[in-house]
């Protein structure tokens, strides 16, 4: 049976209208209007009853929000033919439909629950409860092989991670900068942990890249920045300690809060081995109205991606000075010795016997400083560097097969 263009478009067009309804609130303004399934209607109802007291109804509702902004393109496209769409989001997904200009959502998918595989990478970002084990002493995110995403921060204690294998991992190393940090007392028996699913240096290299240029932010950010919202329109004072490329997301997410014109005088933040331009990360800090702790940033200074490479061999030293105004001769001190005896060491020695010794001496807080792990360590000066560096080493044996070194 041969069915005309119009016909189709007319049966396209009643479905539409029989099954959907407009969403007032997210529908407002300019833009394209977006209706709703008339059979999730209720949970959008329940959905939005709850964004004051869950940060991840918010950060959903905000991206349900956000789908009037869509291209123009697609909406002179879906005229003709209904482009079918899915927005992967952390923690669940939004389908939806664009049609002759406006946008359908047709289900809405939310999981609060994720089963706990060592090494997978299956958990989304979001907020999650760290304990430690009773008997054990280790820290875990994962209870009887779950985790759960919280709703809000109810933790004296807040930790953003970088590079991990998995969330269990982030768990165990960030109690020890939290502790450098805001000191031994600071941390009991828990603490609520912001996961950065920065897993492979692949993927966490494109995830800072995009969250550190501010150009295309990852829904990561956008979860941080809603989490951060709520916490900052409660009194509870919150202590945050972000870990290595964890900046390049608070640096983000601070970004979308001074964007939606929020404060959060009642956090205080603490760096702990930065893989980003502090004070760059700490431009958005102060434009937030975040505290920052009274502790110097820790910065590994024989580490390339904290210091070198990054600036922070200067900007360390100016937000240690903001922090603590009498670290910021030890910080640039430190820095200084440690450029120094590994340049000069080799320059002025030459290509002698003597001189390759000295240089060697001097560059050894440096290789050795690179070896993997060492930014999960709280590292104070060259010469732990070089203790974790040579224990690092020590794991090392020959591969005869593939001619290279590899871990025992």
């Amino acid at each position: 049976m041969f069915v005309s263009l119009s016909d189709k478009y007319k049966t396209v067009e009643s479905y539409y209208r029989d099954h959907f309804v407009e969403l007032p609130g997210p529908s407002g303004g300019d833009g394209k209007k977006i209706f709703i399934d008339r059979k999730l209607s209720k949970r959008f109802t329940e959905l939005v009853s709850s964004i004051s007291r869950n940060f991840n109804t918010l950060y959903f509702y905000k991206q349900i929000a956000s789908l009037k902004n869509i291209g123009s393109l697609s909406g002179l496209v879906s005229k003709k033919t209904v482009l079918s769409r899915r927005l992967a989001l952390e923690g669940g997904a939004i389908q939806y439909a664009i049609w002759h200009g406006r946008v359908y959502i047709t289900q809405i998918e939310i999981q609060a629950d994720y089963k706990y595989e060592k090494g997978k990478r299956n958990i989304p970002a979001g907020l999650y409860r760290v304990h430690k084990e009773a008997g054990k002493g280790a820290w875990t995110a994962e209870k009887n092989g779950v985790v759960t995403n919280k709703s809000l921060v109810n933790t004296k204690n807040l930790a953003i991670n970088g590079m991990c294998k998995d969330i269990d991992e982030a768990a165990k190393y960030l109690p020890a900068f939290i502790q450098y940090g805001f000191g031994d007392a600071a941390l009991t028996n828990t603490y609520s942990l912001f996961f950065n699913p920065a897993q492979g240096i692949v993927r966490s290299g494109w995830r800072a890249l995009r969250d550190s240029s501010g150009i295309s932010s990852t829904q990561a950010a956008k979860k941080l920045a809603d989490l951060l919202t709520l916490a900052g329109n409660n009194d509870k004072e919150i202590q945050l300690t972000v870990h290595e490329q964890g900046h390049a997301l608070l640096k983000e997410a601070l970004r979308l809060v001074c964007q939606d014109r929020q404060t959060l005088p009642n956090i205080t933040v603490f760096y702990a081995n930065p893989t980003q331009n502090l004070e760059l990360v700490d431009r958005w800090r102060v434009r937030a109205g975040m505290r920052l702790a009274n502790k110097a940033p820790l910065i590994n200074n024989v580490s390339v991606s904290q210091n070198l490479a990054t600036g922070n061999f200067i900007s360390g030293a100016v937000v240690a000075g903001r922090a603590d105004g009498h670290a910021v001769g030890h910080v640039y001190n430190g820095v200084a010795f440690a450029i120094g005896t590994a340049s000069l060491g080799g320059a002025a020695s030459g290509l002698t016997p003597l001189g390759a010794a000295g240089w060697a001496l001097g560059a050894a807080p440096f290789l050795l400083g690179m070896a993997g792990g060492m930014n999960k360590k709280v590292i104070t000066n060259s010469g732990q560097a070089v203790q974790e560096g040579v224990k690092g080493v020590k794991k090392l044996v020959w591969d005869p097969v593939h001619k290279m070194m590899v871990r025992a």
